[in-house]
């Protein structure tokens, strides 16, 4: 992966803060290195076998927006302001489609899907259809990569 603008232990302390979101120490570290990016291995199979094969074509970096402007901690303001995302969801990383790869606050990585939603199911549920697990930790999403 590329690594984009470089971001100290410290910045991240901040953003955390700022968003009450707690960061596991892999997700740290690798943002310590990358700060977002496009990674060379971009495919995950998630755990559940109903699910097809994922690629990433962005991680979202922290503080320091991509040439069109965005941010992680702008992204989860944007969609949790337009009751897009829950609240204990924080996108990381873009598909091609515009769905998000997330952490939640246990750790865990979802897909989150943003282009499947039914207009005859409430915000609510049609948030609970579109959060996928893929894996148990940030660790384990890395490691998946291929």
């Amino acid at each position: 992966m590329t690594p984009m603008h470089s971001i100290s232990l410290l910045e991240m302390a901040e953003i955390e803060s700022g968003l009450q979101f707690k960061m596991p120490k892999a997700f740290k570290e690798h943002y310590a290195r990358y700060n977002g990016g496009v990674p060379e291995s971009p495919n995950f199979d998630p755990e559940d076998d109903d699910l097809e094969s994922l690629e990433v074509s962005e991680f979202l970096p922290l503080k320091y927006p991509t040439d069109d402007d965005r941010t992680l901690e702008k992204t989860y303001a944007s969609l949790v302001a337009r009751d897009v995302l829950p609240d204990d969801l924080l996108p990381f990383a873009l598909d091609w489609g515009g769905n998000f790869f997330c952490l939640d606050r246990d750790g865990q990585v979802y897909f989150y899907t943003t282009d499947s939603w039914r207009p005859n199911l409430s915000n609510d549920e049609n948030k609970k259809r579109s959060r996928k697990l893929i894996c148990g930790s940030f660790s384990d999403f890395l490691a998946g990569l291929y």
